[in-house]
């Protein structure tokens, strides 16, 4: 499925032709952000959880793994294969459809929970909105996060990240300052909680590699020549900076809400 996206101004994105990089070397967040949530009643057993934007199914994994019952909706149908693929494998209640957010082939007031992770950004906020509404139980929940290397305290992202620019000079996400992205939430949700916290990821050379490779800014829009060239270029930093396994510090960010 190809979209268009502002940092990539007359590009598309096509996330289906990198969707097996993207299950294979997308990390997941980590435990602390289930057990947060959980906190605040949010990925407990048994819950209806609907995760939107689902990609290869990282979220919808991990609620289905702590016991919830979870849907995961993407247009991409290249990616839902891979988390449906990736959901049996790991023998976890999570079921997977190819569907678009503005109008979800799902029933009214079904779901308990709806997460929407690295993705809200990317959805008309008005349609997405209303939907979440219409598929939410009264009193639902829903989770709002985003998950990002922190450039600025690693040397290794910052050196990625000038290999990305050069790659791509349209790209838009390079030196974030750790600050949460805004987010716009429309009709009766009542915001509930705002966090946010740092957890360091671990990585070797290969999951690097991995990981940069599908970047909004890279695999997505660069030729597979391009994109070939681009993971020599980091293989070659990453040779000079980090010879073995190393640490990217990330931060977490979630908004919870409630209707």
């Amino acid at each position: 499925m190809l979209s268009a996206h502002p940092d990539t101004p007359k590009r598309l994105l096509d996330w289906g032709r990198i969707a097996r990089d993207y299950a294979l070397y997308r990390p997941a967040p980590p435990d602390s952000y289930f057990a947060r949530l959980q906190e605040r009643g949010v990925g407990l057993k048994e819950q209806n959880i609907l995760d939107l934007g689902t990609g290869s199914g990282l979220i919808a994994r991990g609620f289905a793994a702590r016991g919830a019952r979870v849907v995961g909706v993407d247009l991409v149908p290249e990616l839902v294969r891979e988390a449906g693929k990736q959901a049996r494998e790991e023998f976890v209640d999570a079921h997977f459809v190819v569907g678009d957010v503005a109008d979800l082939p799902l029933p009214d007031a079904w779901f308990d929970v709806l997460t929407a992770h690295q993705c809200w950004g990317d959805f008309e906020a008005g349609a997405a909105s209303r939907e979440a509404a219409r598929v939410l139980r009264p009193g639902g929940r829903l989770v709002i996060s985003h998950f990002a290397w922190l450039p600025r305290e690693s040397e290794i992202a910052q050196a990625s990240e000038r290999l990305i620019l050069k790659h791509n000079p349209h790209w838009g996400s390079f030196n974030w300052s750790g600050q949460a992205p805004p987010v716009s939430v429309e009709g009766e949700f009542r915001l509930l909680a705002a966090l946010s916290f740092d957890e360091e990821v671990a990585f070797n050379r290969e999951s690097w590699r991995g990981r940069l490779r599908t970047s909004r800014g890279i695999g997505p829009v660069l030729s597979e020549p391009d994109l070939r060239r681009f993971d020599r270029e980091v293989e070659d930093m990453l040779k000079r900076r980090a010879p073995g396994e190393f640490r990217i510090p990330h931060r977490v960010d979630l908004r919870l809400y409630e209707i």
